[in-house]
């Protein structure tokens, strides 16, 4: 796990015969020159679902959140928002976010009260939103108790984004959005901006760079 933590976050390669070098970056926080919390921050703002085994989509899970908050006119996003908006998504293009963004609005438009729906309606308001948003989200995931996959990434994501602690606050169990924090995701958007248009063997090279 501590190995294949540190490639994911860019500080070494594999270099064959099960050893591993160090990166450009891996270099340079070895000698002091770059924090963890920076390498974190820096390289949420790079991340791609193709860096994972078996996945060959380019989707920047990080860069789509951070745009929604930036461009769409989302303060906040809570559970039920993620599961039943973001949770599905399948990439990242402007088209996606958008869209993202706007079931985020008809969902608290339409559904301002969903954590406090009456036991006996759950199972018929569930099944239209699934139908509503494609998902297949359980009653467990909304109203049980219990941890469950979709709960567990949005905690993942709630927290890595907390991260940015000049942007989000984390009030409950809600990711909100600090006064001014649009401009400062704009400018930290801006610092890898031509990353999402880059080849998977160009992506590769410059995720694993000190540079920018």
């Amino acid at each position: 796990n501590n190995i294949s933590h540190t490639v994911r976050i860019g500080l070494i390669v594999d270099a064959g015969s099960g050893c591993y070098k160090l990166t450009a970056l891996g270099q340079a926080f070895a000698n002091g020159e770059i924090s963890l919390d920076d390498i974190i921050k820096r390289q949420m703002l790079r991340y791609s679902c193709v860096l994972e085994r078996g996945r060959t989509d380019m989707m920047f899970p990080y860069r789509m959140c951070l745009k929604l908050f930036a461009d769409h006119g989302i303060d906040s996003l809570s559970f039920l928002e993620y599961a039943f908006c973001i949770y599905t998504i399948q990439g990242s293009t402007p088209e996606e976010i958008t869209q993202a963004a706007e079931d985020i609005k008809y969902l608290n438009a339409v559904y301002p009260n969903l954590v406090s729906v009456n036991m006996a309606n759950r199972a018929e308001i569930l099944a239209e939103l699934n139908d509503a948003f494609g998902s297949s989200i359980s009653e467990q995931d909304v109203w049980g108790s219990r941890a469950t996959t979709v709960r567990n990434q949005f905690g993942y994501l709630r927290g890595h984004l907390a991260f940015f602690d000049d942007v989000f606050v984390v009030n409950g169990q809600t990711l909100v959005l600090k006064d001014g924090g649009r401009e400062r995701i704009k400018y930290l958007l801006n610092l890898d901006s031509g990353i999402e248009g880059l080849s998977e063997t160009e992506y590769r090279k410059c995720y694993n760079d000190l540079k920018r």
